[in-house]
Parts: structure tokens; C-alpha cells; sequence
């Protein structure tokens, strides 16, 4: 399901950018991502939209906390997942430009200003995301996988941005309908949401400048349920390519030789490059456990 959008600002003053940031549980980092946005030298006017999906703690003293800092609203929903979450947020922002981001990133202090350099109408600028834990050896090989992933899809109809780390305008945004709210986890939705809007005829345009720091920590265990989440999700986006008459990624052994190639010469050492080189295999194969399972 893809929400039908209502201007909600459309009587307020209109802003240069809205941030827009689904959070669920996780209020430390919501704190540090906030944090590092009250840094940004972006000169325009602009605005932080934080979406509560449904958390059990309130955020009402987080947001006391920032209030004066930051140009700052707090909205609440029932659980439904972050592909919801940034659709609710996106339905009330003020901004011409949409930027997404995630409540355990911390974008540098000139993110918005690389982001909105060559913004424009129907173009999609990413940035880039670099892992800020880099003692957690699985949340290194989740971020080699994704960078992995960028590079590889390029100037192909599966070329995506994580939805951590990119920037649209509102109107483009709403000409698409937004993200689609079937996507319950966050899995798979910044893809299909890519798919369509290249579909549209829209750009997109990577900025390895516009960096943000991510904090994803993820044990063993939760690094095996993401990628579980991927496969299921797969099976979501690869029906609605169908109908969009796109057909889905080849299988081709050589996308799996230059990924464990990418995870090989990422290690710092033996060791480390066997750790990487075992994580990322194993992140494949909960991949094709989930779409399994999934069908």
C-alpha cells in the first residue's frame, strides 16, 4: 500500500529542507543523531521531523531537550514499521526538500549543504554512510555489503540509496506516492521506493561527500535477522517490479565473486579479512533462507 499524500503545510511557511527521522526504541541514538544535526552550517531555513513509531518510551523531555536548538517537531503513530513512519513525517514537513536519515546516524556538520548543492525537481542525491563502529565486525560487513551493492548496481534499474542517507524533493516525492507502507520493516523499502522513482524518470545522483557516521550495532544474532528480513523483503520488491515490467537482478556468479572479493580486501589483516570474508557469506545465505521462507 502506498499512502496518498495530503500537503499538511501547505498553509505554513514554506522551508528550505525537512529533515525526516523514523525512531522506534532507540533513544540514546535518537539523542547523538539530533545532537550532530544541531552542528549543521547549512545557512537556509530548515526543520527536524522526528516520527515515534510507537515506542515504549515517551520523547517528550528529548524533545524539551532540543527545542531550543533545533527547529523541532515530534509526531507519534501506532507501530507500522519506518516506511510508514517516513511518510507521516513527509506528509506535515514544511521543507521543498525532503532529507532522510536515520535515528542511529550522525551526519557531518556540512551534510545538508552537500546534499543541497545540486539538488533539484525530480532528482534523488545520496550520500555517502561509513560505519562508525568499526571494532563490530558485523556491522563492518553490513556496510561493505551496501557499499558493495552501490557501486555494482549503478547505471542499472536496481541502482538504490540506502534510506539513511538521501535527499528529494517534496513534490517528486509525492508524485510517487512515497514509500510503500507493505514494507513493515526496514527492509527492502528504500529499494522499491528507488525502483519506482527511476521508473518515473527520475535521476539520481550520488555525493560521496555527503557523509554520515552509523552506528549500527548489530551482534551476530541481529546481523543473521537483518539479512532474514532481506530475503523476505525481496520477495515484496520483486513483485512489484513485475508490475512495473522490470524484470529482477540476473543471477550472475560473478556478482557473488567480486562481493566476497569486496569483503577479502577490506580486512585489515588475515584474520580480519576471514572474519569479513565469513560474514558476508553467511549474510547470503539468510538472504536465501528468508526468500525461502518468505515463498
Amino acid at each position: 500500500m502506498v499512502t496518498m499524500f495530503i500537503n499538511c503545510a501547505s498553509k505554513s511557511k514554506t522551508l528550505f529542507v525537512s529533515v525526516i527521522i523514523p525512531t522506534y526504541n532507540r533513544p540514546n541514538s535518537l539523542r547523538a543523531c539530533l545532537n550532530s544535526l544541531k552542528a549543521q552550517c547549512l545557512s537556509e531555513d530548515w526543520e527536524v521531523i522526528v516520527v515515534d513509531d510507537g515506542g515504549k518510551e515517551s520523547l517528550n523531555a528529548l524533545k524539551k531537550e532540543f527545542q531550543q536548538s533545533l527547529s523541532l517537531t515530534v509526531i507519534r503513530q501506532e507501530n507500522s514499521g519506518p516506511a510508514t513512519a517516513r511518510n507521516r513525517g513527509a506528509a506535515v514537513a514544511k521543507g521543498k526538500f525532503l532529507a532522510f536519515l536515520d535515528d542511529d546516524c550522525e551526519p557531518e556538520m556540512d551534510w545538508l549543504e552537500k546534499l543541497l548543492i545540486n539538488a533539484q525537481t525530480g532528482v534523488m542525491i545520496g550520500g555517502r554512510t561509513k560505519n562508525k563502529l568499526i571494532q563490530n565486525n558485523c556491522s563492518e560487513a553490513s556496510q561493505i555489503l551496501v557499499s558493495f551493492l552501490y557501486e555494482y548496481f549503478e547505471d542499472t534499474p536496481w541502482y538504490f540509496f540506502t534510506s539513511n542517507n538521501f535527499l528529494v524533493d517534496k513534490q517528486a516525492f509525492i508524485s510517487i506516492s512515497g514509500f510503500d507502507e507493505s514494507f513493515r520493516t526496514s527492509a527492502g523499502e528504500d529499494r522499491e521506493f528507488c525502483t519506482r522513482w527511476k521508473q518515473k524518470g527520475y535521476r539520481m545522483d550520488y555525493r560521496i561527500e555527503a557523509l554520515i557516521h552509523h552506528s549500527h550495532n548489530l551482534s551476530m544474532k541481529s546481523f543473521w535477522k537483518q539479512h532474514l528480513k532481506y530475503g523476505t523483503a525481496a520477495i515484496q520488491y520483486r513483485k512489484n517490479s513485475k508490475k512495473l515490467n522490470i524484470p529482477s537482478p540476473p543471477f550472475r556468479i560473478k556478482f557473488y565473486f567480486k562481493m566476497l572479493n569486496r569483503a577479502w580486501t577490506s580486512g585489515n589483516n588475515l584474520f580480519g579479512r576471514i572474519k569479513l570474508l565469513s560474514l558476508i557469506m553467511i549474510s547470503q545465505i539468510a538472504t536465501f533462507i528468508g526468500f525461502v521462507k518468505g515463498n
